[in-house]
């Protein structure tokens, strides 16, 4: 099976100077690109008004092996990749180069046009290209979807998106099984217990927030609900939407969810990226949040983009409180947040790319067994396998037992 994706190496110029760039990524081909103030070539990549680019300032080329190499030309104020100096550089997907006051970002990115814009789903990287693209595949279908993704990523945005891309004309209802007054398991299980809550979405979407902490003793009476409101011939029914932190096939291998309920839920997955990956929205982000028309320094910008942002939009807050309350300059400089840093340890590294070919990745979910069986053997996480097929615009199968799903 292939994903039917044309994937290239691109350049997209995220900050000159003091101010955010809307020019759209450059692909990276045959020809080597050339980079600075005055470079004229078909293939480079000028930025005149960055004074302190040298004329030529880089190069950027493929490399035997296919990816990409950096090389300084002699630059007065040299490059750093990911913060650090450096003459020559292998260049990796997601890597922030930083050239005078111009910031980049490397990216993998799919020879496609953008998918249509997303109202609460904001952002011009490829990651949250790809999450349009396939919520807009999505939206067009009954199935039971489960969003998955890190606190603060923007699940509850994703489930309201997809009501509102799909043809459904009832109403969006949000509810959280555990917290309707009490945070007890017992509370989950009395609301499961009557189906009012979901009788008032009839002909809309229910939105089941955290499904992975609903108590096991509920989850039998949860998963016959579901079944009994789908839309079917003769009834508009409930579109059901569910949102997670952690995989529910995963839940299900360490026995703290039913294998049924996982699989009636997670037909379909939608990943939600965390901050980190996709760094070259965050500047935007960060503008946003301060609602000001207050520059930001380049070096500033490279930190933003660097930093982890393990807690996703918290940090974001956080941060942005920092910056309010720092030096009114002009540009606003890094030295606003010194000493007041989040001082949060980095993330391990996110395999990007899965280890081989789409048809390969299905055979090798297929034997496993599942995702959560493959990515325990590859000691990655289930999410990130679920990114994996999200990326190549395929659906894992589930297991030896199953035939694999068609495509959506």
């Amino acid at each position: 099976m292939q994903d039917g994706l044309d994937w290239a190496w691109t350049l997209r110029v995220v900050w000159s100077r003091h101010d955010r760039v809307k020019a759209p990524p450059l692909v990276v081909g045959g020809d080597p690109v050339r980079l600075g103030r005055r470079v004229d070539g078909a293939s480079d990549l000028e930025i005149p008004d960055d004074k302190r680019m040298s004329r030529h300032h880089a190069t950027i080329a493929q490399s035997a092996s296919g990816g990409l190499m950096l090389s300084d030309a002699g630059s007065h104020n040299g490059c750093q990749v990911n913060g650090t100096t450096a003459m020559s550089a292998a260049l990796q997907d997601g890597d922030v180069v930083r050239m005078g006051s111009t910031i980049l970002v490397v990216r993998r990115a799919p020879r496609a046009d953008p998918p249509p814009a997303i109202d609460g789903l904001r952002g011009d990287g490829v990651a949250m290209a790809m999450l349009r693209a396939r919520m807009h595949r999505l939206a067009r279908t009954d199935t039971v979807v489960l969003i998955l993704g890190e606190p603060g990523t923007g699940k509850g945005a994703a489930a309201k998106a997809l009501h509102e891309l799909s043809m459904r004309r009832g109403p969006f209802v949000e509810t959280n099984l555990l917290y309707q007054g009490s945070a007890t398991a017992r509370v989950g299980q009395s609301a499961i217990a009557s189906d009012g809550w979901i009788k008032s979405a009839d002909g809309g979407t229910v939105h089941i927030e955290s499904v992975g902490d609903v108590p096991m003793g509920a989850q039998a009476r949860l998963g016959a609900l579901v079944d009994s409101h789908r839309p079917g011939p003769s009834r508009k029914g409930v579109r059901f939407v569910c949102s997670a932190v952690h995989d529910l096939d995963g839940l299900a291998a360490a026995g703290k969810f039913t294998v049924d309920l996982a699989r009636k839920l997670s037909e379909r997955v939608i990943v939600m990226p965390a901050l980190r990956e996709r760094c070259e929205d965050v500047p935007r982000l960060i503008l946003r949040k301060l609602h000001s028309d207050q520059s930001i320094s380049a070096e500033l910008v490279e930190a933003l983009m660097l930093f982890p942002w393990t807690r996703n939009a918290a940090d974001v807050e956080r941060v942005v409180a920092v910056l309010r309350e720092g030096s009114r300059s002009e540009p606003l400089q890094l030295r606003a947040l010194e000493g007041r840093w989040p001082p949060t340890a980095p993330p391990p590294p996110l395999l990007v790319d899965p280890p081989c070919g789409p048809a390969e990745l299905q055979e090798r979910v297929r034997r496993a067994g599942g995702v959560a069986q493959l990515a325990k053997s590859l000691r990655r996480t289930t999410r990130e396998v679920h990114r994996w097929f999200q990326r190549a615009g395929l659906e894992p199968v589930m297991g030896p037992e199953h035939s694999p799903l068609d495509g959506v």
